[in-house]
C-alpha cells in the first residue's frame, strides 16, 4: 500500500480529529504512518533506536541488536555471542573457551559451564555443580545450605552424604579434608591432613591427635597441644624435618602461649596477656606490645625495618630499607618499601597505593574509598598502559593494554564493582543513559545516548549518525555524502550534484 492511500484511508480519522478538537489521535496516527513507510522505504539495517537498533561492534568484530530500550539486546562477535533482557535474564558463550553463563536477576540464579565442569546456584544457597579431578575422576555436588549436602563421584571413596544437623560427612569443604557429625553440635570430627580433632558439644571440647601430636581444650577455659618432630617431602622430593610445637591457652584470648619450630631456624615464641603485653621472638623478628594494642615496638630483621606504634593506630614511625614511613591518624599517614608505598590523607578521605614490581606498575589512589577510584597500571616491558576511572555514581571509564576505552554514564555499581561480568550484562545497561567506545588500532568509534536515541558510530571509512527514532540519519563515505529527514527518501551529496533517491529500488523492509 502507498502513503498516498494510507493518507486516504486515514482522512476521516484526522477530519474527526480536527473538527472535534483532539490532535492526539492525529498524531498518533501520523506517527505511524509515517514510522511503516519509512520501515519499507528504507534497506539496511534497522535504525530507530530506542525502539530497535542494530549496528557493528566497536570493540570487537560483530554487530550488536538493541530493542526497547535498554530491556533487549544480542551481541554477536566473533568468539562470543550473548544476549540479555536486563535486569531478568542474561546468556553469553564464549566459543573458544567454550564457556556458557547465564545469569537470571543478576546474582539471584547463576549458571556457569566451562567444557565438561558446570556449576548452578540459587541465592548461594541452592547449589549443584560437576567437576572433574586431576585424575579425570568426575564429581557431582548437590548442597542446600545449611541443612544438605550431597556428593555422587566416580571414585565411590569421595561419595558423601550430610544432613544437617542429624547425620552426615563432608569431604574436601569448609577447609577440611574430612568432616563427621552425629547430631551437631553434640559431636563433630574434623580432620585437617593427619591431625583428627573430635568435638564434644563444638566447639567448647575437643581432643585431637596426628603425626605424633596431641591435645586438648575446653574452651574458653584451658587448652593444650604437643607436637614432637615430625618430617615431610617436599615438591622436589627431598624429605625435611618440621620442628617441634608447644601451644596452651587459658581464658581464651586473654593468656595465650605459643612455642613453634623448636630447635629449628624457624623457631618463634608468642607470649600474650590481654591487655598487657604481648611478646613475639624469633630469629628474623622480634615484636613486644604494652597495653595491647597500644603501645608496640618491632624489630623485623627479616623484613629490614623497626617500627614504633604508640600509640596504635593512631601514630606510627617506621625506618628502614624494608619499610620507612609514619602515621599520624587521621590526618595523615605514609610508608614506603622497595616496591610498595602507600599514603593517607584524613582517613578515608584520600588513600593511594603504588606498586612497582619486576614487570608491572600499578599505582591506584580512592577518595572516600569508592566514591571515586583511580587506576593506572603498565607493563614495564613492553610500555603498554591501562587506565580505570570511577566515579560513583556518575561515570565508569576503562582503557585497556590495547588501547580500547569505554565510557559509561550513570555508573552507580561499576566502580564498587569494576570486574563484575555479571554486572555489566544484567544491570549496567538499564542506567548507562551515554555509552562511548574507541577501538583506535582498528580506527572504530561510537557514541549512544539514552539507549541510541542519538548514536554515532564511525569507521575508517564512514561516519554514520542517527537521531529521533531514525527521523535524521547522516552518512559520510569516502565516496559520497547522504542526509535523511523524516524516513524521506535520501538525499546523496559527492561527485556532482545533489541527488534525490526517490525512484530508486528499495532493499529489504526493516522489521
Amino acid at each position: 500500500m502507498t502513503v498516498a492511500g494510507l493518507l486516504l484511508l486515514s482522512a476521516p480519522v484526522i477530519y474527526s480529529d480536527l473538527s472535534s478538537k483532539k490532535p492526539l489521535t492525529l498524531w498518533l496516527l501520523a506517527g505511524v504512518v509515517v514510522f511503516f513507510w519509512g520501515a519499507r522505504a528504507n534497506a539496511g539495517e534497522p535504525e530507530y533506536g530506542p525502539l530497535l537498533h542494530k549496528f557493528p561492534l566497536t570493540l570487537d568484530i560483530g554487530t550488536k541488536t538493541e530493542a526497547a530500550g535498554p530491556f533487549y539486546y544480542r551481541e554477536d562477535a566473533e568468539n562470543c555471542e550473548q544476549w540479555a533482557v536486563p535486569p531478568f535474564v542474561a546468556r553469553r558463550y564464549d566459543k573458544k573457551a567454550d564457556k556458557l553463563s547465564w545469569d537470571f536477576l543478576w546474582k539471584a540464579a547463576t549458571y556457569d559451564r566451562m567444557g565438561p565442569e558446570s556449576k548452578f546456584s540459587l541465592l548461594e544457597m541452592f547449589n549443584t555443580s560437576s567437576s572433574l579431578s586431576l585424575d579425570e575422576e568426575g564429581d557431582r555436588h548437590f548442597t542446600i545450605f545449611p541443612l544438605y549436602f550431597q556428593n555422587r563421584s566416580d571414585n565411590p571413596e569421595r561419595n558423601y552424604t550430610a544432613v544437617m544437623p542429624f547425620y552426615g560427612t563432608l569431604r574436601n569443604r569448609l577447609f577440611r579434608d574430612e568432616i563427621h557429625w552425629v547430631m551437631f553440635p553434640l559431636y563433630v570430627q574434623t580432620r585437617k591432613r593427619d591431625v583428627v580433632t573430635d568435638n564434644f558439644v563444638a566447639p567448647f571440647f575437643d581432643v585431637r591427635h596426628g603425626d605424633n601430636l596431641s591435645g586438648w581444650q575446653f574452651w574458653p577455659l584451658i587448652g593444650r597441644e604437643h607436637k614432637g618432630l615430625t618430617y615431610k617431602t617436599n615438591v622436589v622430593g627431598e624429605v625435611e624435618e618440621i620442628g617441634p610445637h608447644r601451644k596452651s591457652f587459658y581464658l581464651w584470648p586473654f593468656v595465650m602461649n605459643s612455642h613453634t619450630g623448636i630447635g629449628k631456624p624457624e623457631e618463634e615464641k608468642q607470649q600474650t596477656v590481654l591487655p598487657f603485653y604481648y611478646l613475639e621472638r624469633s630469629q628474623a623478628r622480634d615484636v613486644t606490645t604494652l597495653l595491647w594494642p597500644f603501645f608496640s615496638w618491632t624489630d623485623d630483621r627479616g623484613a629490614g625495618y623497626r617500627e614504633w606504634d604508640f600509640p596504635y593506630p593512631f601514630v606510627m614511625v617506621a625506618k628502614g630499607p624494608g619499610k620507612t614511613g609514619g602515621r599520624f591518624w587521621p590526618l595523615y599517614g605514609q610508608a614506603h618499601s622497595k616496591t610498595l608505598a602507600t599514603r593517607f590523607v584524613l582517613g578515608p578521605l584520600y588513600r593511594s597505593k603504588e606498586l612497582n614490581s619486576e614487570n608491572l606498575y600499578r599505582f591506584r589512589w580512592r577518595i572516600l574509598y569508592f566514591l571515586y577510584d583511580s587506576l593506572d597500571e603498565e607493563n614495564t616491558d613492553t610500555g603498554k598502559k591501562s587506565e580505570r576511572r570511577g566515579f560513583t555514581p556518575f561515570y565508569f571509564y576503562t582503557k585497556d593494554f590495547n588501547g580500547n576505552s569505554s565510557l559509561q554514564i550513570l555508573a552507580p555499581l561499576e566502580p564498587t564493582l569494576p570486574t563484575s561480568d555479571s554486572l555489566r550484562r544484567c544491570l549496567s545497561p538499564l542506567w548507562s543513559i551515554w555509552r562511548s567506545e574507541s577501538n583506535p588500532s582498528a580506527g572504530r568509534t561510537s557514541q549512544s545516548f539514552l539507549w541510541n536515541l542519538y548514536r554515532r558510530d564511525t569507521s575508517s571509512e564512514t561516519r554514520k549518525s542517527s537521531f529521533l527514532f531514525g527521523l535524521f540519519r547522516w552518512e559520510k563515505r569516502p565516496e559520497r555524502r547522504s542526509l535523511q529527514l523524516f524516513y524521506l527518501p535520501k538525499i546523496k551529496f559527492g561527485g556532482g550534484e545533489p541527488t534525490n533517491v526517490a525512484l530508486e529500488p528499495a532493499g529489504h523492509s526493516a522489521p
